[in-house]
């Protein structure tokens, strides 16, 4: 019978793999042209409409703006 728990040492493993995938995930982008990261960016925005996007609503929007404010402000720190 399975079952959905893992014991500590499977769940050290697994834990260990996703630090190894961010490590190298990490070391790749920071070897990255900004010309590399530029044409990602332009694929990614390229595919935008392959993905459904949930309509937000004037809170949401609203919500976003603010964030995007903090996050503006603390940059300019």
């Amino acid at each position: 019978m399975a079952t959905d728990t893992m014991d500590r040492a499977v769940a050290r493993a697994w834990l260990a793999r996703w630090k190894e995938v961010e490590r190298v995930t990490t070391e790749e982008a920071l070897a990255l042209t900004h010309e590399a990261k530029f044409r990602q960016l332009e694929s990614l925005m390229r595919s935008a409409h392959l993905f459904v996007w949930p309509a937000a609503t004037e809170e949401e929007d609203e919500r976003v703006r603010e964030v995007w404010m903090r996050l503006h402000a603390i940059e300019r720190c």
